[in-house]
């Protein structure tokens, strides 16, 4: 199974754990709430509610919550079955405004091109680590998009990182020492608190601003602009297809 599986099983242990949402901490939903508030102001679709929007890893649904609620239609993907379990329970009051996929972001041929009017990735592309599926996924997000089409980015941000390519996972676990394998005592949120879980582990890659931006220019994204968070470990940034 491909390396970025590993969300699937993190999940599955969290909801064991008897947790409800992974993303369910009060801090980590006001960012995700003002980053899309931040793209609605910059997007020209604000007041298009017809328009359709597309987010890569969507999770359990919350940013596909925040656009529907104010009318957009919303299509979610991401190759867990447990987290789109849980979206199909949180959206279900809106119908036919809303379509939940499980798909791998690097095979979207079942999606045909030019379909979709903005993009929303909230921390998928990071967990990709090798650069041939960076770029596929990248690629497969832009096909779908219609000319013009804006879409946010938030990922995870270094500014030391080296530029390097890597072309294997393994090696890059091996040669970064990343702990995939000893699960990590985290903390989750439910009934207004924190409680310990504990969770498979899985690689993350950040990037630093010249690099996302190489990288979105490559595969025929406009990059239109960006801002790191306050702690210096997430970026935001917007792009536009060509």
């Amino acid at each position: 199974m491909p390396y970025y599986t590993a969300y699937e099983k993190r999940y599955a242990a969290l909801y064991a754990q008897g947790v409800q949402y992974w993303t369910a901490h009060p801090e980590e939903l006001r960012v995700l709430r003002e980053a899309v508030e931040v793209f609605l102001e910059k997007c020209p679709l604000q007041t298009a509610t017809t328009r359709h929007f597309i987010e890569f890893g969507c999770g359990e649904g919350y940013v596909g919550e925040l656009l529907v609620s104010q009318g957009y239609r919303y299509t979610g993907i991401d190759l867990a079955a447990s987290a789109i379990e849980k979206a199909r329970e949180r959206l279900k009051q809106f119908g036919d405004q809303v379509e939940l996929l499980v798909a791998d972001i690097l095979d979207l041929s079942s999606l045909p091109s030019a379909t979709f009017d903005a993009g929303i990735d909230m921390g998928c592309l990071h967990m990709l680590v090798v650069d041939a599926d960076r770029y596929r996924y990248l690629q497969n997000a832009n096909r779908v998009l219609k000319p013009g089409a804006q879409m946010l980015f938030r990922e995870a941000y270094r500014s030391d990182v080296p530029a390097e390519i890597v072309e294997n996972y393994e090696a890059w676990v091996k040669r970064t020492g990343v702990d995939v394998e000893t699960p990590q005592v985290r903390e989750a949120w439910q009934n207004g608190r924190g409680i310990e879980v504990h969770l498979p582990c899985f690689a993350a890659r950040a990037r630093n601003a010249e690099q996302y931006q190489q990288e979105m220019e490559e595969v025929g994204f406009e990059f239109l602009w960006s801002q790191i968070s306050k702690d210096g470990l997430g970026m935001s940034f917007h792009v536009r297809k060509v």
